[in-house]
């Protein structure tokens, strides 16, 4: 399941990379839709397409409500004791 939910996650990442240089969004640049939606989904898709899910559809639609929200908070902690060089 590990493996799975990684490389969904990872496909978004990369999906969502993709959709910001089509935007003309630098590299490092900042799109908080872009960047924090797209790994998650990913990921529960394809728990579910490749049948490994073992979360029900609420426990599903809470990561997505809550995960995005923490990778910011997240990221904005590791600015803050300098280990990122950017907010986001």
């Amino acid at each position: 399941m590990g493996i799975i939910l990684g490389g969904g996650t990872l496909a978004g990442d990369l999906g969502g990379s993709f959709a910001k240089r089509r935007m003309s969004i630098s590299p490092g640049g900042k799109s908080l839709i872009i960047d924090d939606i797209p790994g998650t989904l990913t990921g529960l898709v394809f728990a579910y397409a490749f049948g490994v899910a073992t979360i029900s559809f609420y426990q599903a639609a809470f990561l997505l409500l809550v995960g995005p929200p923490l990778h910011v908070l997240a990221n904005r902690l590791w600015y803050a004791l300098k280990i990122k060089e950017v907010p986001w």
